[in-house]
C-alpha cells in the first residue's frame, strides 16, 4: 500500500504499526478556512521526523471524544482550529491505527492517492 508521505515512512521501522481492520468513521479538528494546512502531519517538523506517529493524522472515534480532547489543549492550539470533520475510513482508504493508551484516538495513515479534503467532511463548527 503506498502511503501519504511514503518517503519519510519508510525510514523507521516498523512504521506504520498494524492497523484495525473494517470501517471506522474518524474525527478530526481542522481550520474550515484553510483545510489543506489541516491535514499537514507534524512529522514535516524536524523534531518530529523520526516518530511513526508523527506521519499519520491524529484523530478520534467519535465527536465527544474529539471536542474533549481539543479542549485539554492549551490556548495557543486549540486557536488553530474551529470545526471538526467526518470520515468514514475503509481497509482501502489507509492503515488505521488505535493509537496511546486512549482507546478513542486513531492514527490514520491515508494512502497517497486518498483524497482528505473530499473525504472529510466539516460537521461542526466551533464558532
Amino acid at each position: 500500500m503506498d502511503l501519504l508521505h511514503q518517503e519519510h515512512i519508510n525510514k523507521i521501522e516498523n512504521c506504520p504499526i498494524d492497523g484495525q481492520k473494517g470501517e471506522l468513521t474518524l474525527f478530526r479538528w481542522v481550520h474550515k478556512d484553510n483545510l489543506i494546512e489541516s491535514f499537514v502531519p507534524n512529522g514535516v517538523r524536524p523534531k518530529h521526523a523520526n516518530n511513526c506517529l508523527a506521519w499519520g493524522l491524529s484523530t478520534f472515534n467519535s465527536k465527544d471524544s474529539a471536542i474533549q480532547e481539543l479542549n485539554n489543549l492549551s490556548k495557543n492550539i486549540r486557536k488553530k482550529y474551529n470545526a471538526i470533520a467526518l470520515c468514514k475510513v475503509k481497509d482501502e482508504d489507509g492503515v488505521k491505527h488505535q493509537s496511546g493508551n486512549k482507546k478513542h484516538h486513531y492514527t490514520f495513515y491515508p494512502k497517497s492517492s486518498f483524497d482528505l479534503i473530499t473525504n472529510f467532511q466539516i460537521i461542526e463548527d466551533e464558532n
